[in-house]
């Protein structure tokens, strides 16, 4: 099973707390070995360890993107 993390900040810039995100997205790297992705939006922050199982392709990587990259999602 993945691993996803994501914040939403009030008071602070997302990239502020990025070292610490990225520490929380590694503290759950047992759950998705196989690679990590990450996006910052405004201030929300979505993060993904990837475990991959049926696809293995670079393909499947995430988040994914709309096409107009208007929009993101993390899912599992």
């Amino acid at each position: 099973m993945c691993g996803i993390l994501g914040c939403f900040s009030f008071s602070q810039p997302i990239e502020d707390l990025q070292p610490a995100l990225r520490r929380g997205l590694d503290n759950i790297s047992h759950r998705g070995p196989d690679g990590s992705g990450e996006m910052i939006r405004g201030q929300v922050y979505l993060g993904h360890r990837r475990l991959s199982i049926i696809d293995l392709t670079e393909a499947a990587s995430q988040p994914l993107k709309s096409r107009t990259a208007e929009a993101s999602i993390i899912y599992n």
